[in-house]
């Protein structure tokens, strides 16, 4: 963590989603026939970079925030939403997940891989892979509006928090604390002004 930089994460969630877009399209038009391996269990490999690199960025954005991490969150999270919904709305990459769901019946699957073909099918269906062009273009807007909306959210919320103060002048409310506690408050509250 001490040798990643604020600026350091753009360009590695750009990255991670171009990298993840091409491993995914790579599964989309290969010539062969789609079987587990090389649809469900390919694709559920992908994107290793990006998250990796979004794990460190959302660890620390929930963990340890800035004015700067805040502003990479509003940039990313509509780009992260617009990367999920060019994979989930891929028509030739759903029409292989499709065919080995299709197929499965006919498959001599694990419990673990049975799991994730299903996964991966309620993630296409869910995600809006069934639904005319109109609709999917619908859920598009959608899902870029909520992913902008829930960064405000946090934020507002991260800002209210922040913001909070529990604040009494009777002794009786802080039965119970330690010494340290209740005088390390009085200091706090003499620093903003408050007195008593």
């Amino acid at each position: 963590f001490d040798q990643i930089r604020t600026e350091h994460f753009l360009p590695a969630i750009e990255e991670g989603i171009a990298q993840h877009g091409r491993e995914v399209a790579a599964i989309a038009k290969s010539p062969a026939p789609p079987t587990f391996a090389n649809t469900v269990e390919a694709l559920d490999d992908t994107g290793r970079l990006l998250e990796k690199v979004t794990s460190v960025f959302s660890n620390l954005t929930s963990a340890e925030t800035s004015d700067a991490l805040q502003a990479i969150q509003k940039q990313v999270a509509p780009m992260m939403a617009a990367h999920r919904d060019d994979i989930r709305l891929d028509p030739a990459l759903f029409q292989r997940v499709k065919a080995v769901w299709d197929g499965r019946a006919g498959l001599t699957l694990d419990p673990d891989q049975k799991k994730l073909l299903e996964d991966t099918w309620k993630d296409f269906v869910r995600g809006g892979a069934l639904l005319p062009k109109e609709g999917q273009e619908r859920l598009r807007a959608i899902n870029g509006e909520l992913a902008t909306s829930s960064v405000k959210f946090g934020d507002n919320l991260l800002k209210e928090t922040n913001a909070y103060r529990l604040v009494t002048d009777r002794k009786e409310d802080l039965a119970g604390l330690p010494d340290r506690v209740v005088a390390g408050g009085a200091e706090a509250a003499k620093k903003a002004g408050l007195e008593g």
